[in-house]
């Protein structure tokens, strides 16, 4: 990782849940509209197998809650529409 730059991951409840490309989609398309609505720069996103890594400024504060953001509202979208939670943890 360079030092002008910060990551914040989010973990998948099942692995492998970013092979689905409609959920890629959805993940991404969330953060960007956030990051529009709120005037913040839109996170350089990553799929790993079991988890997205959003990358942002270094000393960027608003990311954290970017993320957190993305976090809730697909979460409510992947019950939905799959009947489960996308992410690990708690969640609303």
């Amino acid at each position: 990782m360079h030092e002008d730059t910060a990551h914040c991951d989010l973990f998948a409840r099942d692995p492998g849940a970013f092979h689905d490309l409609r959920t890629q989609d959805t993940v991404r398309a969330t953060a960007e509209a956030l990051a529009e609505r709120t005037g913040t720069a839109a996170p350089n996103i990553e799929f790993l197998e079991d988890r997205v890594r959003f990358f942002g400024a270094a000393g960027d504060v608003t990311l954290l809650g970017l993320v957190a953001e993305v976090r809730a509202i697909t979460q409510r979208w992947h019950r939905k529409h799959h009947g489960a939670a996308l992410w690990q943890g708690d969640d609303e």
